[in-house]
């Protein structure tokens, strides 16, 4: 018995360093994984996927609407919006087309404060607010899209970058926001723009071809005058 006993403290102490060492590993996992991207408030993630078509139709609207307050048809104009838990179930239904003369070539979208009503963009306080772009489906990826493949999310997970992909003048797609929050309602005010190509007028291209092939021959005929 005696020397069982003395043998239960040792056996203790000889366990203590590698316990200390799972305890310390599993420490670590914990913070790599409490990242600001799993441990905010509100979690979104957009969906841009492309809708078969092109142009106007009964199911969207477009992209540059300033009756409607729809205000960037230009290369890094801010639209800002409000979006989160529970999105906006308009577009869920609607999807929207690119009436610009750009073809559009990515998105950027920065979290910029709370808002209350996903209508009312002037419902946005901008400031501190607890808000990431995130995986909301679980893919293990941030951002689903049949149209870009690239999605590059800055160190605060505030700002969202959408690339590697294009949708041309006339295209259709949607703008959903998957989200996940602690409570609901919880929205955050959103800043966006896109960057694209301007795509020539009709017969711009045409036009100007023509007045080369007119100048290069008034050359050819100029120099033979003088041969």
């Amino acid at each position: 018995m005696d020397r069982a006993r003395r043998r239960g403290p040792e056996t203790t102490m000889r366990l203590a360093p590698a316990a200390h060492s799972l305890i310390r590993l599993s420490v670590l996992v914990t913070l790599v994984n409490l990242s600001p991207l799993a441990n905010a408030a509100l979690v979104m993630e957009p969906v841009f996927n492309r809708i078969p078509g092109l142009g106007q139709a009964d199911t969207n609207f477009p992209l540059y609407d300033p009756a409607f307050g729809f205000d960037i048809d230009e290369p890094s104009e801010i639209e800002s919006y409000v979006a989160g838990n529970p999105p906006d179930p308009v577009l869920d239904e609607f999807h929207i087309w690119n009436n610009t003369r750009y073809t559009i070539t990515g998105f950027t979208l920065r979290i910029v404060g709370t808002g209350t009503n996903t209508v009312d963009p002037a419902t946005i306080i901008r400031g501190p607010v607890d808000a990431v772009w995130g995986d909301v489906n679980g893919d293990g990826q941030i951002g689903v899209s049949d149209i870009f493949s690239s999605f590059t999310v800055s160190a605060d997970g505030k700002e969202l970058r959408v690339e590697s992909g294009f949708i041309i003048p006339g295209g259709r797609f949607t703008d959903i926001h998957l989200a996940l929050s602690d409570t609901v309602p919880e929205l955050a005010g959103v800043d966006s723009s896109f960057s694209g190509n301007a795509v020539p007028e009709p017969g711009t291209t045409s036009a100007g071809a023509a007045l080369l092939l007119i100048a290069a021959w008034r050359a050819f005929v100029g120099r033979r005058q003088f041969e």
